[in-house]
C-alpha cells in the first residue's frame, strides 16, 4: 500500500536532511538561476521557479550531461529515479518504463519525448544521441494537457544550444573500447546581427563494438553519421526557428543469446554460452526531420504555431534461431512518416491568472513487414512467417491549463486535455482491413501551498490516456484490437531549500490502470501479441536531493520505489495480485564529484557515479526475475582555458545481465561489458 512506501521515503528524506553534509543546491543540474538565486526551468511552458512548480521534475544540465557521461537518451534512466530503459534487439525496438508504466512492443512509449518545442512520437524517434544539449527536464506524472497523449507518465524535455550574437566553435573528439570513434562539431553565429543567426552541426561513431559472440566476434558495432542545420530569426514581437536534420546509421543487430534454463526456469542475468548465432545481425536507418516554430508576442502573451514532418526507414537483417545452425533467417521492414502541428497561446508570467490553451493534430503512417525464411539447414524453403501491414493514424486534441494565485501563498492549477485518434490498419497478405477510434477526456487539479521561501507542498489528481492499436498477422494469443489504456493518478509531494546550497525534493504516488497494455511472446507457436490486463494498482514516490555544501564538492542521490501489482489479470484470478512485468522494485542512484583547482587555469575533477536496479519480472506469472544489480562508473575531467579534457571506466564492476528476455524461449538482449576511453573538447 502507499502508506507502506510513504514510512520508507518519509525515512530516507528525514536521514538525508539530518545529513548537513548531504544537503543540496541542484546546481550543475539547473536550466539558469533568477536574481535570488532560485532554479529557473519551463517544465510548465513558461519560465518560473522549480520550487513553484508542482510536479517532480529532474534537472540536467550540460555541464553535468557533459560531466556524466550522459550521451544518449537511454542514459537518463541512471539519473532519473522509476525511469528505467531496456535495450532491444534493433534500434526503436528499446522500451522504456516510468512509474511503473511500461511500453509494450510496438507500442506507445509511457512518456512523451519533446526537442525545442517540437514533440516526437514513436520508440524509434526516442533513442537520440545527445549532442548538443543545454538542458534536460524530466517530468514524472501525467503531463497530457501540455505534452500530448503520449505523456500518461511524463515528458523528457530537451533544449539545445541556441545560437547567439556571439560566433560560437565547438568541437569534441573520442576514442573508447572497441575501437569506438565518435565526434561532433558545430558552429553557430548571427547571419544579421540582433535578428537572424544560424546554426550547423555534424557528428559521427564509428565502433566495431563491445558485446562479443562465442567466438570473440563482437556484434554491436555501429556506423552513425548525423548533419542538423538551423536558422533562428529574433527581433522585437516575433520569434522564428527553422531546422533539418539527415541520419545515417548501419548498426549490429538481432546479436541475442539464449539465457540457461535451471529447473524448467530462465535465468537472465547468468552468463550462459554467449551468442551463438551464425548470421551477424545489421540494422540499416536513414532518418530525417524538419520542424518550424513561429511565434508572435500579442496582447498579453504569445501565439506560438509548430508544425514538423519526420521520416524513418528501417531495414533488420539477422539469425532467426539464434543458433549456429543454418535454418532461419529473418527481414525487418519499418518505415514511418510523421506530421505534427501545434498552435498555443500563452498568457504573459506576472499576472495572478496565467493560462495555456491550443489544439494538437497530427498524422501518421507505419509500414512495417516480417519475413522469417527457411534455410538450407531447415530442409525446406519458401516462408515460415512473411507478413506486411499499414497502420495510418489522425489523431487530433484540444487543450488548456490555468494557474491561478488563490492567495500569494496557495495556487490552483486546472487543466484539460481531450484526444480523439482513428486508427486504420491493413495487412496485405490476407487483406485484413480494421478501423478503430480511441478518444479520452483528461482532467488535472493540482494545489500547492508555498510554507515558506524555502518549502512547497502539493496535492495532484490527474487522468492518463495512451491510445489503442491492433495486433499484427504474427499475433496468435491475443485479439485484432488492443484497447486504450486509461489511468487515474494521485500524487502528493514537497520541495525544500535547505541550508548549505541544497534542495530536497520528495513524492508519493498511487496509479490505479485500468486495461493495461502488456506484449508477450511464444516460441511455440512463434507469435507476437499485445493484450490488455483488466486492472493494475501502482504505488511509490521519489526523493531526489542535491548539494554543494562547499563549492568544490558536489553530490547527488536519488531514490525511486514503485510497486505495481496485478489486481485482475483476466477476469479468472490467474496471475491476480502478481507483479506487472518489466517494472523494477526500486531505483537508487548517487555521485559525488570533488573539483580541484590547479593554479589559474586548470581544474581537475574526479567523478563517481552509482547506479542500483532492484529486481523485476520478465513474466506476469512472476517466475523469470533479473537483479538486483548495480553500475559504477568513474570519469575524472581536466578542464583548462576553452579545453577539456575526459577518461572514464564505465561498469566498472563488469556486472552483466538480461536487458530485453523472452521468457518462454530464453532469448535475450544482454547488456554491454566494462568499456573505457577518453574525450577532448574544445570551446569557443
Amino acid at each position: 500500500m502507499i502508506s507502506r512506501y510513504a514510512l520508507a521515503l518519509c525515512s530516507v528524506a528525514s536521514v538525508l536532511t539530518a545529513s548537513p553534509a548531504l544537503a543540496q543546491k541542484s546546481g550543475g543540474a539547473a536550466t539558469g538561476a533568477d536574481a535570488q538565486g532560485d532554479i529557473i526551468v519551463t517544465a510548465r511552458q513558461r519560465a518560473e521557479p522549480l520550487q513553484k512548480v508542482p510536479d517532480s521534475i529532474t534537472l540536467l544540465s550540460a555541464d553535468m550531461i557533459e560531466k556524466a557521461g550522459i550521451n544518449s537518451t537511454a542514459d537518463l534512466g541512471r539519473f532519473v529515479p522509476n525511469l528505467y530503459f531496456r535495450d532491444g534487439h534493433r534500434g526503436g525496438a528499446s522500451a522504456i518504463t516510468v512509474r511503473g508504466l511500461i511500453t509494450p512492443q510496438g507500442g506507445e512509449m509511457p512518456i512523451a519525448l519533446v526537442v525545442d518545442g517540437v514533440q516526437l512520437s514513436g520508440n524509434d524517434y526516442f533513442l537520440q544521441d545527445l549532442l548538443d544539449v543545454e538542458n534536460i527536464q524530466v517530468l514524472q506524472g501525467p503531463q497530457g494537457a501540455l505534452y500530448g497523449q503520449g505523456a500518461v507518465a511524463g515528458a523528457v524535455i530537451i533544449t539545445t544550444r541556441q545560437p547567439t550574437d556571439e560566433f560560437q566553435i565547438y568541437a569534441k573528439a573520442g576514442y573508447g573500447s572497441g575501437d569506438n570513434f565518435t565526434g561532433v562539431a558545430r558552429i553557430s553565429g548571427p547571419l544579421v546581427n540582433d535578428r537572424l543567426y544560424f546554426k550547423l552541426l555534424g557528428s559521427f561513431r564509428e565502433a566495431d563494438g563491445v558485446i562479443k559472440d562465442a567466438n570473440g566476434v563482437p556484434r554491436d558495432y555501429a556506423h552513425r553519421y548525423l548533419v542538423r542545420g538551423e536558422i533562428k530569426y529574433d527581433h522585437e514581437a516575433t520569434r522564428a526557428t527553422a531546422a533539418l536534420s539527415y541520419g545515417r546509421d548501419r548498426n549490429g543487430a538481432i546479436y541475442q543469446d539464449y539465457a540457461p534454463v535451471v529447473n524448467g526456469v530462465v535465468q537472465p542475468d547468468d552468463p550462459g554460452l554467449g551468442i551463438t548465432s551464425d548470421i551477424i545481425g545489421a540494422d540499416r536507418v536513414r532518418r530525417f526531420s524538419s520542424s518550424l516554430r513561429i511565434e508572435q508576442d500579442i496582447g498579453d502573451g504569445a501565439l506560438a504555431l509548430t508544425t514538423a514532418y519526420n521520416t524513418l526507414d528501417q531495414v533488420t537483417r539477422g539469425d532467426a534461431d539464434w543458433t549456429a545452425a543454418d535454418r532461419f533467417s529473418q527481414y525487418n521492414l519499418n518505415d514511418y512518416r510523421l506530421f505534427n502541428g501545434d498552435l498555443r497561446y500563452t498568457s504573459k508570467s506576472d499576472q495572478r491568472l496565467r493560462y495555456v490553451f491550443g489544439a494538437f493534430y497530427q498524422k501518421r503512417r507505419i509500414e512495417e513487414a516480417v519475413q522469417v525464411a527457411f534455410l538450407p539447414g531447415s530442409g525446406r524453403t519458401g516462408f515460415a512467417v512473411n507478413t506486411r501491414d499499414t497502420q495510418r493514424s489522425e489523431a487530433w486534441a484540444l487543450f488548456g491549463q490555468l494557474n491561478y494565485d488563490v492567495t500569494s501563498k496557495l495556487e490552483l492549477t486546472t487543466a484539460l486535455r481531450y484526444d480523439d485518434n482513428n486508427r486504420k490498419f491493413f495487412n496485405i497478405g490476407t487483406n485484413v482491413k480494421m478501423r478503430a477510434k480511441f478518444n479520452k477526456l483528461q482532467p488535472k487539479v493540482s494545489l500547492a501551498y508555498k510554507w515558506t521561501d524555502g518549502l512547497m507542498t502539493y496535492a495532484t489528481y490527474a487522468q492518463g490516456f495512451r491510445s489503442g492499436g491492433f495486433n499484427t498477422a504474427a499475433s496468435i494469443f491475443a485479439g485484432p484490437v488492443i484497447a486504450a489504456e486509461k489511468s487515474n493518478n494521485y500524487e502528493l509531494g514537497f520541495k525544500a531549500r535547505l541550508p548549505l546550497h541544497s534542495n530536497l525534493t520528495a513524492s508519493l504516488y498511487r496509479i490505479d490502470v485500468k486495461d493495461a497494455q502488456f506484449y508477450f511472446a511464444s516460441s511455440i507457436p512463434p507469435s507476437q501479441n499485445t493484450i490488455n490486463i483488466k486492472s493494475v494498482k501502482i504505488t511509490g514516490g521519489e526523493v531526489q536531493l542535491s548539494s554543494n555544501p562547499i563549492k568544490p564538492l558536489r553530490i547527488d542521490l536519488g531514490v525511486g520505489v514503485s510497486h505495481s501489482e496485478i489486481q485482475d489479470f483476466n477476469g479468472t484470478g490467474f496471475n491476480d495480485g502478481n507483479i506487472f512485468p518489466t517494472v523494477p522494485a526500486y531505483s537508487i542512484r548517487g555521485s559525488i564529484s570533488y573539483s580541484i583547482p590547479v593554479g589559474e587555469d586548470l581544474t581537475i575533477t574526479p567523478r563517481v557515479d552509482t547506479y542500483e536496479r532492484g529486481r523485476l519480472f520478465f513474466d506476469a506469472a512472476n517466475l523469470v526475475r533479473s537483479g538486483p544489480i548495480n553500475l559504477t562508473d568513474l570519469r575524472l575531467n581536466v578542464e583548462t582555458g576553452p579545453w577539456e579534457f575526459s577518461g572514464f571506466v564505465t561498469n566498472v564492476g563488469n556486472t552483466r545481465y538480461g536487458e530485453t528476455v523472452t521468457p518462454t524461449s530464453g532469448l535475450r538482449t544482454i547488456n554491454a561489458p566494462r568499456t573505457y576511453g577518453f574525450s577532448v573538447s574544445f570551446r569557443h
